[in-house]
């Protein structure tokens, strides 16, 4: 079945199918709008206003080298974020509002700085390498999710 939303479509995208090295801006107010099932990867991704981006399922796993800024909607379902490079790089996260992810992992030589938003986290957030850095937001970690290498995170936290 052809679906016009599906992330892995070709057709859906001016240069092919997303990769680790791709920059991925998702225009708002355009009537598809992307969805992920599986293992899907982008260098940057950049959600304009009116944009949204969709993690299907608990399958669905998006994987970002570089830079996170969201004007629009992100929903995370059952879905992961993973923040990962293999780079000395500070990876950029920035929000325009609560930015809520059910499965967040850091995996990144360096920082992972949050510059502007709150975040949240329902299920699990991991931290293989790196340490996440948020000096002005709030990272909230669910009453019933899970952080793995907890002394890596230096936020405003607050456990809820």
């Amino acid at each position: 079945m052809y679906k016009r939303q599906d992330w892995f479509n070709p057709d859906n995208w001016s240069d092919g199918v997303p990769h680790p090295s791709s920059v991925v801006t998702i225009p708002g107010n355009t009537s598809h709008q992307p969805e992920i099932n599986k293992l899907g990867n982008a260098y940057s991704m950049h959600l304009e206003n009116n944009a949204s981006l969709t993690l299907n399922d608990s399958a669905a796993n998006l994987r970002v080298f570089h830079d996170w800024i969201n004007k629009g909607t992100f929903t995370a379902n059952y879905g992961t974020v993973t923040f990962s490079s293999c780079i000395d790089d500070t990876i950029k996260i920035e929000s325009h509002h609560l930015e809520t992810y059910y499965n967040l992992v850091v995996n990144n030589h360096q920082n992972v700085k949050i510059d502007g938003g709150n975040q949240k986290i329902l299920n699990n957030l991991t931290i293989a390498s790196g340490i996440i850095h948020s000096p002005n937001d709030t990272i909230f970690i669910m009453d019933n999710a899970t952080a793995v290498s907890y002394t890596h995170l230096r936020a405003h936290e607050t456990r809820h």
